[in-house]
């Protein structure tokens, strides 16, 4: 089902890049195209990549064909349409080649640097070209070259052509089952006949004509390899090998954006150069059966997800289907007037418009990042009006220009996002008022640096330069955090590793966290040497910031009160609820106490539990965590240290538990049940006030930090 989105699409492109040649030719053409669609899909089974990917003919790859057609035509002026169709084919056969060549280089990369301004402005004039390319038929002109006479245009034919349009448009709201391009090939074609029916066929353009049937076989391959071993091989490769290198550059392109909407579907990530050597080997089969130019389709992709397809058989399924139309359908397509597909690429044309460029002009008016939205409908325009007014090559030679250009801007930016120390930002661990104390005092012993852009060579020599000049200073440890790090390269790496190694001659500790990024289909961590556990002591590459900033600060304490300060149990006055408490009222409050040991992985408090309890942490330290929807996973939220406490909030409005307490070490807790607490309040009720006072101190304490913390990160 989903093959029914492309087939008409490959026909109408097929048609388009033979229609030059003159309109005898476009039944040869409608095959190209429905070649292509097979070739793509069936040999799609390897190499491994996109799964659901639909690949066919696209409008882009067809224009630069109709461009190349034109060019080889003036430049052969005495070759035969048989010799410029080997050299057309020949110029797929080298874009497949490219192609297989980029997947093996790893440049599918590459794509992430083409700013999305040059693509908008490509698919932009691709629209108006592909707009213009239909004048002719649409007013039933027989060529693109006849001129414009106003007396001989046939109205019925536009009339027809328009009907089309109305057609796919009003599609979906007819009938959702069957697909907009078929729908309106039907609509069109009824429309047509019935206007003959009534005797006007005089005022109407051609229908599609006798399309050439039989088993396709690649007998191209043959023609090829006489120009590999032709005399004029040279010269024929200077001439064609910048036409190929494009047409690759472009379906790579095209390729990749839509793998992406593939990877979302089936929420995983695909290897890009693995497709790329797939999308290779379908141009290279096409050239070699006669076929035209393929890339994928956002469309088609879609549509083979919403029917089911998930794996790389449902597109080898789909070529075989089109093989079956080329078999025995193909004298069904026959009677399609011309106009009806070229009603078909109006439409085309009209949705290839990029809608995030056409949203940016209400933006001028607007005073917020106007000089950007400037710049980026500058690149648009320049990109746009090449392609339209000069040549699709030299646009896309402008379009590599200009991603080069903003490749260099964006490579010069210092790479270093923000940077700041601990007395500003802290970690998540709610920490004793004395130690937040010291932190405060001492917490620019440790720097941390958000990095964002891309990590190589150069950014990362100049991140080395500028941790190097604060190693002489008072520092215990560096953070380097990977957040915003778009991409890393090896020797962005080794230049980190180069950068740890200095700092510990120094003695001086460098962390580095978020080193999930995904570089291909592997993380920074692939890149780094073997690293200790989370047990260890030297541990140096930590999940998120939040870990690297825990552990420098808990290295930071280890020296202000000891190493093993989480070890010995504190007095009910070393709690900074109880700190204001006299010798006489703690001694009436631990009557009401129990004292509870727990070992490290123990559940103190679970998720949805009733609150009857308020537990005052003496020893040790404990993990606050959610349980994540769908029950399968949990997430940390914060630590808590000794002289502090939990349990407080269902205490307070006797809701059920809001997240589970786990012990982290092993620990040692005071616990208040709702009941005795009820009885404290009638023994002691003036203390039980001012236990409550406490409480509401300690929870707006906590507010006030979580507040400065989230301004800090926001600033």
């Amino acid at each position: 089902m989903a093959m029914a989105y492309a087939v008409p699409e490959a026909m109408v492109y097929g048609a388009m890049v033979f229609a030059p040649f003159g309109s005898e030719h476009i039944p040869q053409g409608i095959i190209a195209g429905l070649i292509a669609l097979f070739c793509a899909n069936f040999f799609a089974i390897v190499p491994a990549g996109v799964r659901n990917l639909v690949n066919m003919p696209d409008p882009m790859l067809a224009l630069m064909m109709v461009a190349f057609s034109t060019t080889l035509a003036t430049s052969h002026p005495d070759a035969t349409f048989g010799s410029i169709l080997v050299l057309l084919f020949f110029i797929v056969f080298l874009c497949g080649i490219f192609q297989i060549l980029f997947g093996f280089l790893k440049v599918g990369v590459l794509v992430k640097y083409i700013p999305y301004p040059v693509t908008a402005g490509l698919f932009n004039g691709m629209a108006i070209v592909l707009l213009l390319h239909q004048v002719h038929p649409m007013l039933g002109f027989e060529s693109d070259h006849a001129s414009l006479d106003l007396d001989h245009i046939q109205i019925l034919t536009l009339i027809t052509g328009l009907l089309t349009v109305l057609a796919i448009g009003l599609s979906p709201k007819i009938s959702s089952r069957m697909p907009a391009p078929l729908f309106g090939i039907l609509m069109g074609t009824l429309i047509y006949y019935v206007v003959v029916l009534v005797g006007q066929e005089n005022h109407l353009g051609a229908t599609v004509g006798t399309i050439p049937t039989g088993i396709p076989n690649p007998h191209y391959a043959v023609d090829f390899f006489r120009l590999l071993s032709s005399a004029s091989l040279g010269p024929l490769l200077i001439e064609v090998t910048p036409m190929a290198l494009g047409l690759a550059t472009m379906a790579s392109l095209k390729s990749l954006i839509v793998s992406v909407t593939a990877d979302n579907l089936l929420r995983e990530r695909s290897n890009s150069n693995q497709e790329l050597i797939k999308q290779g080997i379908g141009n290279l089969t096409s050239s070699l059966f006669g076929g035209i130019p393929i890339a994928g389709d956002r469309t088609g992709t879609s549509a083979m997800f919403e029917f089911g397809g998930r794996s790389t058989y449902s597109r080898v399924f789909g070529g075989v289907m089109v093989l079956v139309i080329v078999l025995f359908l193909a004298p069904l397509l026959s009677p399609i007037p011309q106009v009806v597909l070229s009603g078909l690429l109006v439409v085309v044309a009209f949705h290839s418009f990029d809608r995030w460029s056409i949203a940016l002009l209400p933006k001028l008016s607007e005073k917020k990042d106007r000089l950007q939205v400037i710049a980026d409908l500058t690149v648009i325009a320049l990109v746009m009006g090449v392609f339209v007014f000069v040549d699709i090559l030299i646009a896309i030679s402008a379009g590599v220009l200009i991603s080069i250009i903003f490749f260099m801007v964006r490579m010069s930016k210092d790479i270093i996002r923000r940077q700041y120390d601990a007395s500003r930002i802290r970690s998540n661990i709610y920490r004793s008022d004395k130690e937040i104390r010291f932190l405060e005092e001492s917490g620019k012993r440790i720097q941390v640096y958000e990095l964002e852009g891309s990590l190589f060579f150069g950014t990362a020599d100049k991140l080395a330069n500028t941790i190097e000049k604060i190693l002489p200073l008072e520092v215990n440890t560096i953070i380097v955090d990977l957040t915003h790090i778009s991409d890393v390269d090896s020797t962005g790496t080794q230049i980190l590793m180069r950068i740890r190694d200095r700092s510990l001659s120094k003695n001086k500790q460098l962390f580095l966290s978020s080193v999930d990024l995904i570089r291909d289909d592997r993380s920074l961590a692939d890149f780094l040497p073997k690293f200790p556990t989370a047990a260890d002591s030297d541990r140096f590459v930590f999940e998120t910031l939040d870990d690297a900033l825990g552990r420098a600060e808990d290295a930071l304490l280890d020296e202000g009160f000891g190493a093993d300060r989480y070890d010995i149990g504190l007095p009910l006055a070393g709690v900074d609820l109880f700190k204001d408490y006299s010798d006489r009222e703690l001694e009436r409050l631990g009557k009401y106490l129990e004292t509870i040991e727990h070992s490290p992985g123990e559940v103190i408090i679970r998720q949805g539990d009733k609150g009857d309890r308020l537990c005052i942490l003496v020893r040790g330290r404990v993990d606050i965590v959610i349980d994540l929807p769908g029950g399968k996973a949990q997430k940390k939220l914060l630590s808590l240290c000794a002289g502090t406490i939990f349990g407080e909030m269902a205490i307070i409005d006797q809701g059920p538990r809001a997240a589970s307490v786990v012990a982290s070490t092993n620990i040692t807790t005071h616990h208040l049940l709702e009941s005795e607490l009820s009885r404290f309040r009638k023994d002691y009720p003036e203390l039980a006030h001012r236990l409550s006072m406490g409480l509401a101190r300690e929870l707006s304490k906590r507010l006030r930090i979580a507040n400065r913390v989230i301004t800090e990160h926001k600033s």
